[in-house]
């Protein structure tokens, strides 16, 4: 199972190159744009890093 990733950053690019530095990797990655909705997933989807 792959170790999940909460990225929480108003940067699109910013969540392309995370997305992309980790597509090979056994990280899966969920970007957000602000904390609000970081928030959220953290509570529906428990992420391992934040």
């Amino acid at each position: 199972m792959p170790h999940k990733l909460l990225l929480a950053d108003d940067s699109v690019t910013i969540q392309r190159v995370i997305e992309l530095t980790f597509a090979d990797e056994d990280i899966s990655v969920i970007a957000v744009g602000d904390g609000r909705k970081a928030i959220e997933r953290v509570q529906s989807d428990r992420p391992d890093i934040v």
